[in-house]
């Protein structure tokens, strides 16, 4: 055969994509690209708040420190120590354990004036006449100078309580009328006695009468020694010590007034509060654990109390307490956001009440569906209440 005559066979050209297929592609890549969008999007906007309320724990800084005259180190403070001594008496009522009341003469002092030219004599037992006839006698022998005065005791003439009178003018019965418009006596205050409460003594009640007194001591006593140091400090602290103390009555007596006597010595300490503060400052924050601090220190709350104290070389050892509360830092490893990623509300709130982190806590998700913790860190945030 001639190659004229051969035929010449060619293959079929494949058919052309159809437009569906091209539709469908492109949906699903559009799809997919909406998928991830979606899947992004959630992901950046899920986030957890955690909420921590912390266990707080007391620290305390409790030391000695030196008040010396000129500090040399770090545990020393300026300072000087003075100590006085005072005594006084006092009367206090009995608590009123078998009360009874008993009459007697109402007693008190008069003032006798002679305003004549002559010396007036009076013996004891000089009558004195109130406006409304109440009368007193003089307790003893008196000379009144002419145009002078004297002062003197007198009581009622009988008991009860007639003789009670307030400050009033007498009259000297005894003497001629014209010698009594020239020589006459009056009270400057009440006089008392014609009638009293009396009371079986307790000890309580002779304790009691003694803290009084001693109290008043002390702050008698305070206001000496402020006034004998050589100047004023910020700091000041006080030791006491009873010298003597003495009472008139028994514990188991009757009695209608407790009468003491009590004298003290008194050593004060004064100091640079600031620099005691700030000593003991540094000594609480050196009792901090990692990952705690102090929500806030109150400096000013520092005690000082005498330990040692020499007036005579002006030095002295306080006591010095102070302390604070801490719970845990925001920046504790505990607290570290991506410790509780996955973890559910209630495993995060039983994760830290378990460590003593937390008295309580409180999560919330957003969006408000979420129910665990996201993984990325950066979502978590964390606070202290």
């Amino acid at each position: 055969m001639s190659p004229a005559a051969k035929k010449t066979t060619r293959k079929a050209a494949p058919p052309a994509p159809s437009l569906n297929m091209y539709r469908r592609i492109a949906v699903g890549f559009v799809v997919a690209v909406a998928l991830m969008l979606g899947a992004v999007l959630f992901v950046s906007s899920v986030s957890a708040t955690i909420r921590v309320t912390p266990v707080k724990t007391t620290l305390k800084a409790e030391f000695l420190a030196d008040v010396v005259k000129t500090p040399t180190k770090d545990t020393e403070v300026r300072g000087a120590v003075v100590s006085a001594t005072v005594g006084k008496s006092g009367s206090y009522a009995p608590s009123g354990q078998g009360t009874k009341q008993v009459e007697a003469k109402s007693a008190g002092t008069v003032v006798i004036h002679n305003t004549s030219q002559k010396v007036q004599p009076l013996v004891a037992t000089t009558r004195l006449l109130t406006a409304d006839g109440v009368l007193f006698r003089i307790d003893k022998d008196v000379s009144v100078p002419a145009g002078g005065s004297v002062e003197t005791g007198a009581h009622a003439d009988v008991v009860g309580a007639t003789g009670d009178i307030p400050p009033t003018r007498f009259t000297i019965p005894g003497l001629s009328e014209s010698l009594q418009k020239l020589i006459y006596a009056d009270s400057a205050a009440a006089f008392t006695g014609g009638v009293s409460t009396i009371s079986v003594v307790s000890q309580q009640d002779i304790d009691q009468s003694a803290l009084t007194l001693r109290n008043e001591l002390e702050e008698q006593v305070k206001t000496a020694l402020r006034a004998q140091a050589s100047e004023t400090f910020s700091g000041e602290a006080y030791s006491f010590e009873i010298l003597d103390q003495t009472s008139d009555v028994q514990a188991g007596t009757e009695a209608g007034a407790i009468t003491l006597t009590m004298s003290i010595k008194g050593t004060a300490v004064f100091f640079d509060k600031d620099a005691l503060k700030g000593i003991a400052a540094r000594k609480l924050y050196s009792e901090l654990r990692p990952g705690q601090e102090f929500g806030t220190l109150n400096t000013d709350a520092v005690q000082a109390s005498v330990d040692k104290a020499d007036p005579a070389t002006g030095l002295a050892n306080v006591h010095v307490y102070l302390d604070g509360e801490a719970s845990v830092s925001a920046a504790s490893k505990s607290l570290e956001p991506g410790r509780f990623a996955g973890l559910s509300a209630t495993d995060v709130k039983s994760l830290l009440v378990k460590e003593g982190i937390a008295t309580d806590v409180s999560v919330s998700f957003t969006p408000f569906w979420v129910t665990r913790v996201p993984q990325l860190k950066d979502h978590v945030n964390v606070e202290i209440e």
